[in-house]
């Protein structure tokens, strides 16, 4: 004889585990694979500011472009930093 399942048990069951997701990530010393890259200071900067230029290319608000203009600014900066750490000097 088969048992209803709760309706907790039913959306555990009708969801499924996240894959685990490989990358290749082109970067200064070559192609990264692997999930420990995303995580890392540059391509968080990398991708915030990738998201803040696409936030500009949609808002029209002078004050939420302006705020949007300065988060792009200071992660472009903390980009630079990221990067010139890396150089041999």
């Amino acid at each position: 004889m088969y048992r209803q399942a709760s309706h907790r048990q039913a959306s555990r069951l009708a969801t499924p585990p996240s894959p685990q997701l490989a990358f290749a990530f082109e970067g200064d010393d070559g192609p990264r694979h692997g999930r420990g890259h995303l995580d890392s200071p540059k391509n968080i900067a990398r991708l915030n500011i990738e998201h803040y230029r696409r936030l500009l290319a949609t808002e029209n608000d002078p004050t939420k472009r302006e705020m949007i203009e300065k988060l792009l600014s200071e992660e472009e900066t903390k980009l630079r930093a990221l990067e010139a750490e890396r150089k041999p000097g």
